[in-house]
C-alpha cells in the first residue's frame, strides 16, 4: 500500500492496520481524532483538521458574508475542528457522515461552509496519522457505536437534544423509525402497503468506494444525463434529500459522478446498464488531474 501525503479516513484506516497489526476503522478513527482534538496529554493533542473542498464548492466570509465558490480542489484548514469531528461521530455508519463546519482558514480569511461537509473530504496528514498510532491505550473514551447506543437510549439527553439542530441527522439510524419511501417510485393504492420494490442487484465488489470517488470532480445534473442517460435527472436531484441521491452531493447543485452513477444504477435499475458498464463511462471521463488513473476503475472490476 502507498504512503500518501494525504489520506482520508478509509485510506488511514487501512495503512494503520497494515503498519500497526491493529483492526482500524473508519469509526475508530473518527473516535482516536476526537480524543486527540479533545486532550492534549502528552503533547499528542491536535488543535486543527484538513478538509480537501472540490472546485465549485461554495463559502461565506465569516465577516463580510461574501460568498465565493472555489475555482480549484482547494485543502482547506478546520479549526474548532472537534465540532466537526463530534458531528461526524453521530452517524451510525461513519461513511456516510455528514457535517457543518463553521471555521475555516483559507489564506488570511476565516469562513463557513455553505453545505455539509462529508467525512470523505477529510484529510489525514503523516502527522495525525503518526498522533493516531501513538495514542496511548490508557487514553479511552466512549467507543462510536456505545455512543451512538446511548443517543438511542436517552443516555446521553444533551447530544440528542442536539440532533435537532444538525440537518444532517436523517442518516442516524434510529430504532423503530419507519422506512423514507423512495418518492420517485410510483405505487398504486393498492400496493401502497405491500412490500418496497427490491433494488437493483449489484456486484459484491461494486461497492461505493470512497477513495474511488475521490478521482473525481463535482458535475451538474446535465453531466450525470449525459454519461448515464437519463431524462429524469433533474427530477432525482431536485429530490435528492429525499430519494437518497444526496449522499453523492458535494455541493449545491453538484454530485459526485462515482457515487451518483452507485446509485443510479443500485435505485433506479436502468435494464441495459450493468455496473462494468457505469465503470468504463467513468474511466472515460476523470478530470485531468487523474485521467492516468482509469485502471483504477476498469482494470480492478470494482
Amino acid at each position: 500500500m502507498r504512503y500518501l501525503e494525504r489520506s482520508n479516513v478509509e485510506t488511514a484506516a487501512r495503512f494503520l492496520a497494515k503498519k500497526t497489526g491493529d483492526e482500524w476503522t473508519p469509526e475508530l478513527i473518527l473516535d482516536r481524532l476526537w480524543q486527540l482534538l479533545t486532550t492534549h496529554s502528552d503533547g499528542l493533542g491536535l488543535d486543527t483538521v484538513r478538509v480537501l473542498l472540490p472546485s465549485g464548492w461554495q463559502l461565506q466570509d465569516t465577516l463580510t458574508n461574501e460568498e465565493i465558490s472555489l475555482d480549484r480542489p482547494t485543502e482547506v484548514e478546520v479549526t474548532q475542528a472537534e465540532d466537526l469531528i463530534k458531528q461526524f461521530r453521530l452517524f451510525d455508519d461513519a461513511k456516510t457522515a455528514k457535517g457543518q463546519a463553521a471555521a475555516l482558514v483559507l489564506g488570511n480569511r476565516r469562513f463557513r461552509s455553505a453545505g455539509l461537509i462529508p467525512v470523505s473530504l477529510l484529510r489525514l496528514v503523516p502527522s495525525d496519522l503518526a498522533a493516531l498510532a501513538n495514542l496511548p491505550e490508557r487514553e479511552s473514551i466512549t467507543p462510536f457505536h456505545d455512543l451512538v447506543a446511548d443517543i438511542h437510549a436517552g443516555r446521553l439527553p444533551e447530544i440528542a437534544a442536539e440532533l435537532d439542530t444538525v440537518a444532517c441527522k436523517e442518516n442516524l439510524k434510529k430504532p423503530q423509525a419507519a422506512e423514507a419511501v423512495d418518492d420517485d417510485t410510483q405505487v398504486s393504492p393498492s400496493a401502497a402497503a405491500a412490500t418496497p420494490r427490491a433494488e437493483a442487484p449489484l456486484p459484491a465488489e461494486a461497492c461505493a468506494d470512497r477513495d474511488l470517488a475521490d478521482l473525481f470532480d463535482p458535475v451538474r445534473k446535465e453531466t450525470l444525463e449525459a454519461m448515464f442517460p437519463d431524462k429524469q435527472w433533474s427530477k432525482y436531484a431536485e429530490r435528492a434529500d429525499r430519494n437518497g441521491l444526496k449522499e453523492a452531493r458535494v455541493g449545491r447543485g453538484m454530485f459526485n459522478p462515482y457515487l451518483a452513477a452507485h446509485w443510479w444504477l443500485k435505485k433506479k435499475a436502468p435494464s441495459d446498464w450493468a455496473w462494468e458498464r457505469c465503470l468504463r463511462k467513468l474511466a472515460k471521463n476523470l478530470p485531468p488531474r487523474s485521467a492516468d488513473q482509469g485502471h483504477l476503475l476498469v482494470d480492478d472490476k470494482r
